[in-house]
């Protein structure tokens, strides 16, 4: 009974821990894609260029579901010895 206790409050410290980092991840990837952007101007026209860079917020999204699944997980569905 204790050790799965143990077992719960860890994973859901390692899931607090990954979802912090993960909405941090996601808060630097927006921060970063807002700031990425080119303006020039052409014949009097202002373009705005995007260069932003998508992989680093799609991987911070996975790896705030990862420590959300981690968070949430229950082990009701372990074996009693």
């Amino acid at each position: 009974m204790c050790q799965i206790f143990l077992t719960i409050f860890t994973m859901r410290t390692v899931g607090i821990i990954i979802l912090i980092l993960g909405f941090a991840g996601i808060i630097l990837s927006v921060i970063q894609l807002a700031t990425n952007a080119e303006v020039f101007g052409i014949a009097g026209l202002k373009i705005s260029v995007d260069r932003a860079r998508w992989a680093p917020l799609a991987i911070s999204i996975i790896i705030t579901i990862v420590g959300y699944l981690f968070y949430s997980s229950r082990k009701d569905t372990m074996v009693q010895s």
